[in-house]
């Protein structure tokens, strides 16, 4: 699955996040997934969001509110606490829906936020249930270690193996070049809902 959404942290600050969920099998494909992403980015760029893609978005996320099952006090609580943060005092009575508050369209802020969406500005994590093969050996996607062993750190709680590496000037280039001219695999447009 995919989904796109704007994660809060404060009233000041927010990361907006494209979460795509993959089998096994796209994980060495990240590299040409992250094009395609960057590809319908810059579609969006040269051609806009209509406005009946927010009015779909608005109409789903309302009956996703208005039906949505009873959490557990404590989750409720944490949900809302969350929020308190972020929707300041001017707008204090909109913190039990303010994950749910659409107000209308707004294509300045929309293209404000594309702009925003360059590759110098990205953070990119890749996790999967079994990694541990492609950290210890460096076969991640663009590591041209030939297999060598690399440095991995462990994450001390559950001891998890990660890295952090560079993505590579190649890739980035190409996500560069899928973004100015999004090729002809995002032709056909944008998926309808």
């Amino acid at each position: 699955g995919i989904s796109a959404y704007v994660d809060y942290d404060s009233k000041e600050f927010a990361v907006f996040r494209i979460d795509i969920d993959l089998l096994e099998a796209g994980v060495p494909e990240v590299d040409a997934i992250i094009e395609e992403v960057y590809a319908y980015i810059g579609l969006v760029a040269k051609e806009g969001i209509e406005s009946w893609r927010y009015d779909e978005m608005k109409s789903l996320d309302e009956l996703e509110f208005r039906f949505a099952q009873k959490m557990s006090p404590f989750n409720y609580v944490g949900s809302v606490a969350r929020y308190l943060h972020t929707v300041g005092d001017d707008n204090i009575r909109d913190v039990l829906f303010f994950n749910h508050k659409w107000t209308s369209l707004d294509k300045k802020v929309v293209e404000e936020l594309i702009d925003q969406l360059q590759i110098a500005n990205m953070a990119l994590f890749v996790g999967a249930q079994d990694f541990s093969a492609c950290i210890e050996t460096c076969n991640c996607p663009d590591q041209n270690d030939g297999g060598s062993k690399c440095d991995y750190f462990v994450e001390d709680y559950f001891g998890i193996k990660y890295n952090v590496l560079e993505v590579s000037g190649e890739s980035k280039a190409r996500w560069l070049i899928a973004r100015q001219t999004h090729p002809t695999s995002v032709s056909h447009g944008l998926p309808g809902i």
